[in-house]
């Protein structure tokens, strides 16, 4: 039997990494996980688990090179034709008020790990054709007050996609997706008890209509790993219902 080619999904047991996850096995792909939180899915022929604090990965050298020892050593890892970088922490708050350690911390688990991730992974993804995915944000272009940590980290993803597509050219295509607000654990614990009424303003001020669902992404994520056409590359692709056109006017 030929063994599946695999995809390292990073921030895999949460909402957007548990869907794609699940799609991509589906798919006929073997997943390599890689989170904090012991995903739900259990390890088998279709799937393996590497723990990882993304935040100490980038700060800690032994910590990064036991992860990298762990990948590995994976049999799966030489057939790895994509990785997609998906797990973000996010800090809400004002600039005087930010704690330097959570300023650091959104750019070490949202574009360091991404970066060291990436040039980790490339031998595999170039002997394979492969190809990467970053999950960046619609914060990389048009945010709102107390989110410049996230939207900094964000706006470098984006553009570190576009200059690791230049320089690994078609050896390794480089891409982005740009969501807006997404259905998430990370987007509902930050309303809180005014998620339900949040909610429907959110969907009410995108054009579609809705917010995105992590089946939604997960599907553009799929669309870019299975391109095999080389000259789809450094591209940042907003998936954001619209919302990107959208202007307030005051009322007349």
């Amino acid at each position: 039997m030929t063994k599946r080619a695999s995809i390292l999904v990073t921030g895999s047991s949460g909402g957007i990494g548990a869907k794609l996850t699940e799609r991509l096995i589906e798919d006929g792909f073997h997943v390599i996980g890689l989170d904090l939180v012991v995903p739900s899915v259990k390890p088998d022929a279709h799937f393996d688990f590497v723990a990882c604090n993304l935040s100490d990965f980038v700060n800690h050298e032994p910590t990064l090179g036991s992860v990298r020892e762990a990948l590995e050593g994976l049999d799966s890892f030489a057939r790895l034709c994509g990785l997609v970088n998906n797990a973000a922490f996010q800090y809400v708050g004002p600039v005087v008020d930010m704690p330097l350690s959570d300023f650091r911390k959104t750019l070490d688990v949202n574009l360091t790990a991404a970066f060291e991730l990436s040039r980790i992974c490339y031998k595999p993804l170039a002997a394979n054709q492969g190809s990467v995915v970053n999950i960046s944000s619609i914060h990389a272009r048009l945010s709102k007050r107390h989110f410049v940590a996230y939207a900094t980290s964000k706006a470098a993803l984006s553009a570190l996609t576009r200059y690791m597509a230049l320089e690994w050219g078609a050896r390794v295509r480089v891409n982005a997706i740009e969501p807006a607000a997404v259905e998430t654990q990370m987007l509902t614990d930050g309303f809180g008890e005014k998620w339900p009424e949040a909610a429907k303003q959110l969907g009410n001020i995108h054009p579609s209509g809705k917010i995105s669902t992590p089946a939604e992404i997960a599907t553009f994520v799929q669309l870019l790993l299975n391109s095999n056409d080389k000259h789809f590359t450094g591209l940042t692709l907003s998936v954001d219902g619209g919302l990107s056109s959208v202007l307030t006017d005051v009322s007349k």
